[in-house]
């Protein structure tokens, strides 16, 4: 976002008087207003439109979001989308898609840092509902209310009971908690995000801004340990393999029978200084994931009898959830319990609801 920043310093100059407040960038058409242009006076966030070329005039740090139009793209290639989401890391960025892509294509999307796919206009509700549910909405803590001041004195309480270490920092608002600072590594991270949750009256919680220590990582070091732990803990090493690039890691190979994956993702989380995994194992995702589709609408079938038209579609750490219920309680309580059977995976709520 750096680099947006140093493009024109004339037209930053120009436009700094309308950065008073929270602000959505849109790549798109301003026809886009129709149908959230309601969050600029119901939740005081200023909508501007842009062109990749003018980004740099508006994208700053009081933008909580940005929305690209698939019509104002003109070539959808894994590197344009990569470097795109590089030049504005640290910002929640959805994307509307104007015809009809492979499972793969949005997956994709997922993987490289988008935190949305919809199709437009379809899931313009959808959008504007992520937007409020995610996104640092009066993010000032003299903006909060005495509820949401106890709430997040409730779950930094929380927190320090379990004895989650590292600088963190919480806000709420209606119910939104949102964890910022410095943790040592991912494991603490996804710790922090999963007992906030268990906080009575936590709706959700958005951790954009809590990140892991920047730390020098010992590659060799952490291959050893890695091969170790397979050892001490399997018996064997298996046909597993990790890659480190800078702070991510890869973890590819074959998984051998008897091994249960996710302990090993759990070791490699708390190694310092790394602030993602990858699994990239060797055999059939698209049987697995789904398997996880069809596991929890079963579920869904049999606990909520009243819905019959919920569809799960799985990506690799995705979770979408399309359909009809009859209620916008019954909708969260739907997320609320498939978060609850994959904790691991982000669930992006798109069900509508009947009448509405």
């Amino acid at each position: 976002m750096n680099s947006l920043r140093k493009k024109s310093s004339v037209g930053v100059a120009k436009h700094l008087y309308t950065f008073t407040k929270n602000n959505i960038v849109i790549v798109g058409n301003k026809s886009l207003r129709n149908r959230i242009g309601f969050l600029e006076s119901n939740y005081n966030i200023k909508l501007y439109f842009a062109t990749f070329e003018t980004l740099g005039l508006f994208v700053n740090d009081c933008t909580v979001a940005l929305v690209v139009d698939e019509i104002k793209l003109k070539k959808l290639t894994r590197n344009a989308l990569e470097k795109f989401v590089l030049d504005t890391k640290n910002i929640s960025r959805f994307f509307l898609s104007r015809k009809k892509h492979s499972k793969q294509f949005y997956s994709m999307l997922y993987e490289i840092g988008f935190e949305g796919a919809l199709r437009w206009p379809a899931d313009s509700e959808i959008l504007v509902d992520l937007i409020i549910k995610t996104l640092k909405i009066g993010k000032s803590s003299l903006d909060q209310s005495n509820a949401d001041k106890n709430l997040s004195i409730s779950v930094k309480g929380h927190l320090k009971l379990l004895n989650i270490k590292g600088n963190i920092q919480v806000n709420s608002n209606q119910g939104y908690v949102y964890l910022s600072g410095v943790v040592a590594d991912l494991f603490t991270k996804e710790q922090a995000i999963e007992h906030s949750k268990t906080v009575l009256g936590v709706k959700n919680v958005s951790s954009d801004k809590l990140k892991v220590k920047k730390i020098f990582i010992d590659k060799t070091n952490i291959k050893k340990n890695f091969n170790l732990f397979l050892i001490n803990t399997f018996g064997r090493k298996g046909d597993l393999s990790i890659k480190i690039s800078g702070s991510i890691i890869t973890l590819k190979g074959k998984v051998p029978k008897g091994f249960n994956i996710q302990n090993v993702v759990r070791f490699l989380k708390q190694q310092k200084g790394i602030s993602k995994i990858i699994v990239n194992q060797h055999f059939n995702k698209s049987n697995k994931r789904r398997e996880i589709e069809l596991r929890i609408e079963k579920y869904i079938g049999t606990l909520f009898e009243s819905i019959r038209s919920v569809k799960v579609v799985a990506y690799s750490n995705i979770i979408e959830l399309y359909g009809i219920c009859l209620s916008h309680s019954q909708k969260m309580s739907l997320e609320s319990f498939v978060q609850n059977l994959e904790p691991n995976m982000k669930v992006l709520n798109k069900l509508s609801v009947k009448g509405n």
